[in-house]
């Protein structure tokens, strides 16, 4: 019965509040002021920004910039879609998928420098609304990738004060704390992630990698299957159960299934899968579909991409090679898109290779990345 303006909020204050207390969510002070505030953006806009998210979070990060951007246009202040803006323009400077997406925009070139953009508009959203959890994350997550570890873990606890119930935030900081060595607390912060948001496919598949990277297999797998009956053609799904699976003929559909979905930029791991099932034949047909496919993109590939490239082609000496130029360009402190997804997916695998002096020494380079300190922030 409470038709007007600020009727309609206090209604919405309680809804929000009785199902943060129903998911066990813990709700701070600062959390319970927004949720009390009220709105002063367009309701247009939150709805490009709510569908902006639901885009971002399924990797369609083309389709989520131009609705953030339709947001921005109708409310310039509208801080949480420029710090979702800025999460995006992180992934565009650090996962090779991402960058071949957004450089399909007239907007960017092979020369962009994404880890600037979202580093810009993460301090731009943080002057609008100091207390944007998601734009600490964006910060944290261009630290990670960047292999700037201490400086991640900074910014993703800060994003965690702010906003600890935000799925995304403790998806991405449970794969830091994974990435740091800390298994318990990686596997602490993705099972809250997925109480809060048990029908999210994203989230389960980051839950998958995290569990995995723990030991904790028989989680990792049952993540994986509530992933797929909730979003059945997602082709990451398809690869992520294929590498998992311990049935050889599941792991064997599982995989053919991500090629028929056809996404070019998860090919590195479908040929991945197929080596690992013995089918070098289906391996090299998919290694040659994704070098004509990289030489062709809107970018050139990084030094990581053609290390793991050869890497999968078994050419040990071009692997070394490129992933020198790899690690230098981190030390540097410059971006390598493709980096991190091949040190969680073939680095940190022990393979028989990692024993060999060459790649011993590059190796210990990572680690001394991973526990230096930086100046860029």
């Amino acid at each position: 019965d409470r038709s007007n303006a600020d009727g309609l909020f206090a209604i919405q204050t309680r809804i929000a509040t009785a199902i943060a207390h129903a998911l066990g969510a813990e709700i701070t002070a600062e959390e319970q002021d927004r949720i009390d505030r009220v709105p002063r953006h367009s309701s247009a806009a939150h709805a490009r920004y709510l569908r902006a998210r639901d885009e971002g979070r399924r990797t369609r990060f083309a389709a989520a910039l131009f609705d953030l951007d339709a947001a921005l246009e109708l409310d310039p202040g509208f801080a949480d879609a420029r710090s979702w803006r800025a999460y995006i323009y992180a992934f565009g400077q650090i996962t090779s998928n991402a960058r071949m997406m957004l450089l399909n925009d007239a907007r960017f070139t092979a020369d962009t420098d994404f880890q600037s953009l979202a580093l810009a508009e993460a301090s731009r959203a943080l002057e609008l609304d100091a207390g944007s959890g998601v734009a600490w994350l964006t910060r944290a997550v261009t630290h990670e990738f960047h292999f700037r570890v201490q400086e991640a873990r900074e910014a993703f606890q800060r994003a965690h004060s702010l906003s600890p119930n935000d799925v995304d935030i403790l998806a991405e900081y449970a794969g830091c704390e994974a990435l740091c060595g800390n298994p318990q607390a990686a596997l602490v912060r993705v099972g809250r992630a997925t109480r809060l948001d048990p029908g999210g496919p994203l989230t389960l598949y980051s839950s998958a990698i995290v569990q995995m990277a723990a030991g904790a297999a028989d989680e990792a797998l049952a993540s994986l299957a509530r992933a797929l009956s909730l979003d059945p053609a997602n082709p990451e799904v398809h690869v992520l159960a294929g590498l998992f699976s311990p049935d050889p003929a599941a792991a064997v559909r599982f995989i053919r299934t991500a090629e028929e979905l056809d996404s070019a930029m998860l090919l590195p791991g479908i040929a991945l899968g197929y080596r690992r099932l013995g089918l070098e034949g289906d391996a090299s047909r998919v290694l040659d579909r994704y070098e004509h496919w990289v030489r062709g993109g809107p970018g050139p590939a990084g030094p990581a991409e053609w290390a793991q490239y050869y890497l999968l082609r078994g050419d040990l000496a071009r692997t070394r090679d490129w992933l020198h130029e790899a690690i230098a360009k981190l030390e540097r402190g410059e971006a390598d898109q493709g980096f991190y997804a091949l040190v969680f997916s073939f680095l940190s695998q022990n393979e028989p290779w990692g024993s060999e002096p060459r790649f011993r020494e590059l190796l210990s380079r990572l680690e001394c990345l991973k526990s230096r300190g930086s100046i860029r922030r």
